[in-house]
């Protein structure tokens, strides 16, 4: 994954510049073959260039003969929560969750079954629980260990990326418990302290 340029207009310039020329060499339907639409278009639309697609466009492009001048090269990082259609966006919205949040603490003294999960997170239901765990699952936090026993037994860990984040999450939650009381005298909905 190649970053999402803050300044798409500006890769989408180049972008329009480069097809411009590629297109006055009369080569723009071989670009068009190796599954991209014109050069502009694609960094103006998916500001989270491939390395694929760029090695593509580069070969193509210097075959012809073509200065690829003026079109910057991707940089490699992970990508730019402050962009919308940014895949970082969506991990950031995920991982806000408050069952997410919790649970990855709860991960993070080790493995644990549904319901000991259950117990130590309070007011969550088990069909919330699971949700949240299938969602930590699918992008690679968690991991499901069924040891295919009866009565059934199956236990979460967090993943290695899963322990990288927990620190975060951790220190959030000490500061988010140090600080309720002060920014939140009484419960949001409620008319007493607790």
């Amino acid at each position: 994954m190649y970053k999402a340029y803050r300044s798409s207009d500006r890769i989408g310039e180049a972008a329009d510049d480069l097809g411009e020329r590629v297109e006055a060499k009369g080569e723009m339907p071989a670009l068009r073959r190796l599954g991209l639409p014109e050069a502009g278009k694609i960094w103006r639309d998916h500001p989270v260039a491939i390395r694929k697609q760029w090695d593509q466009v580069t070969k193509h492009v210097a075959g012809l003969g073509v200065s690829m001048a003026g079109f910057p090269e991707p940089t490699p990082v992970a990508g730019d929560v402050m962009l919308a259609e940014c895949r970082a966006r969506a991990l950031l919205a995920l991982l806000a969750e408050k069952w997410v949040l919790l649970a990855i603490e709860a991960l993070s003294e080790g493995p644990k079954r549904t319901s000991a999960l259950r117990r130590q997170i309070g007011d969550i239901s088990e069909k919330m629980l699971i949700q949240t765990l299938r969602r930590l699952e699918s992008v690679g936090l968690v991991d499901r260990r069924d040891y295919r026993e009866v009565p059934p037994k199956v236990e979460f860990a967090l993943t290695e990326r899963g322990w990288s984040l927990s620190p975060v999450v951790i220190m959030l939650d000490r500061w988010v418990e140090k600080h309720a009381f002060d920014m939140l005298p009484t419960p949001i909905g409620s008319t007493s302290q607790s």
